[in-house]
């Protein structure tokens, strides 16, 4: 009798072993496709701060033309699409 319940309580964690290794294995598919998520949502603000830096590049060059800007400010924002297209990070201190 003992021996039929070791037998069955030794199935038991056998199950439970390999139960647990599916949820790691499945946690760790999780925590990737988090990642990846994670990392394409970057690139998609990092495009589009690009695509609105050039936009408003743009829009300071008319209105310097306009004269209702100045070429420092072209310069700012030039300088800063600059930065967002090569992903260089200024620290002002």
């Amino acid at each position: 009798m003992v021996i039929r319940y070791r037998h069955c309580f030794q199935q038991k964690i056998h199950f439970i072993a390999q139960y647990r290794q599916k949820i790691e294995k499945t946690d760790c598919k999780i925590k990737h496709y988090l990642e990846i998520s994670k990392l394409s949502n970057q690139k998609y603000v990092y495009e589009n701060n690009i695509s609105q830096t050039k936009l408003l590049v743009k829009d300071m060059q008319a209105a310097y033309k306009q004269g209702t800007a100045l070429k420092s400010d072209i310069t700012r924002y030039e300088l800063q699409h600059c930065i967002t297209s090569t992903g260089l990070e200024l620290h002002y201190g």
